[in-house]
């Protein structure tokens, strides 16, 4: 003890007779060496654990690949539930009540769903159910993780999880887009009864491109009822209502006629373009009226999609109000006009020849051109 109380007394006296700057810089060489040790430490322990956790997962993933190959082959050759009983039970024999444990099990019979269709992939959907892994995939969907609850709603999707539908739709709603957009698709994919009923409280915009997947999704499942979308039609979101005007067309629902009249006062000058459209394709004598109407009020662009409109409705009713669309300083509402009286048939043209004797050279042109 004296030894010791000689050399510490020994060491502070002679610390205490370095400059001051002497003196920090030791101070801070022996804080930076506590420090360095300390992360030495840390970076082996951590290498340590590391080392532990990657020889446990393939210890534990062995013995679930193990169970679910001979879960696979006895899919074939004996009889389907009777299968999935036993490798149920056999599972059950793991530990699974450790968290991570059943978490490699869910990712291995994700990865074996994605590498099998058919029955295969039936019979996977029901392990993954009769296991209970869909707690797993619910609780991603309850995550702060914006990354996590994606991928939930992805597995959701590839797992036909048609019981997380009411977890999934309140995030339809959700303040981020990507959430929301993979939501919406996840939402109609597997809730076929009463897929669109959402569409009625989204305040969000369903952008462009997201849009065009939803139209291809909806186009290619086969819904238990397809819905009348002129339900939506008069949504206080621009992107709901023409994301239905293009499945109204798509799916060729006639009884929209009125609602899409209704549509050409839409504030939307987009609205009011596709509905215009619409109402062309559907060939909808009863709306020739109110699109003649709204032709003096709307901008030289609209009036081209009236002209062309009511080109394509061709009831001959329209005939003289054409005949004054030909004569138009605009060349592109009066060269939509020469074609529309042409869709007529023998009526538009004989119009166009008898306007032609008396029409000025640039429109004469115009009207060679289109009859030739």
């Amino acid at each position: 003890m004296e030894t010791f109380s000689f050399n510490a007394t020994f060491i502070l006296g002679f610390l205490d007779e370095l400059p001051p700057r002497v003196y920090l810089a030791f101070w801070i060489l022996l804080i930076c060496l506590a420090l360095f040790c300390l992360l030495g430490i840390f970076l082996i322990s951590k290498r340590m654990i590391s080392n532990y956790m990657q020889r446990r997962d393939r210890y534990w993933n062995a013995q679930i690949v193990e169970i679910m190959t001979q879960f696979m082959v006895r899919m074939d050759n004996a009889d389907p539930a009777d299968s999935l009983r036993k490798t149920v039970h056999e599972f059950e024999q793991l530990p699974l009540k450790k968290a991570y444990i059943k978490q490699l099990l869910y990712k291995q019979v994700i990865n074996y769903h994605r590498n099998f269709t058919g029955n295969s992939a039936d019979k996977l959907r029901d392990l993954f159910r009769k296991l209970k892994l869909d707690s797993l995939t619910e609780h991603k969907l309850k995550s702060w993780d914006s990354s996590t609850k994606i991928a939930g709603i992805l597995e959701a999707a590839e797992m036909q999880l048609e019981n997380l539908s009411p977890v999934i739709e309140r995030l339809i709603h959700s303040k981020s887009s990507e959430i929301r957009i993979e939501a919406q698709t996840t939402y109609i994919y597997l809730n076929k009864h009463h897929s669109f009923h959402f569409l009625k409280e989204l305040n969000e915009p369903i952008l462009e491109w997201h849009q065009l997947i939803l139209l291809n999704l909806i186009t290619h499942i086969k819904l238990k009822e397809l819905p009348l979308f002129s339900t939506w039609l008069n949504s206080s979101n621009s992107s709901v209502v023409e994301l239905c005007l293009k499945l109204v067309l798509h799916f060729q629902q006639f009884e929209a006629q009125d609602k899409l009249i209704q549509l050409l006062e839409h504030p939307d000058v987009k609205i009011q373009s596709l509905a215009i459209k619409v109402l062309g394709e559907f060939e909808a004598v009863k709306a020739e009226e109110s699109l003649e109407k709204r032709y003096a009020l709307v901008d030289d662009k609209l009036k081209v999609d009236i002209i062309h409109a009511l080109g394509r409705i061709a009831s001959g009713k329209q005939l003289n109000f054409l005949l004054e669309a030909v004569n138009s300083p605009v060349f592109e509402i009066a060269f939509e006009a020469t074609q529309a009286l042409q869709n007529h048939g023998e009526p538009g043209i004989s119009e166009l020849r008898k306007a032609y004797l008396l029409a000025p050279t640039i429109t004469k042109e115009m009207i060679e051109q289109v009859l030739a």
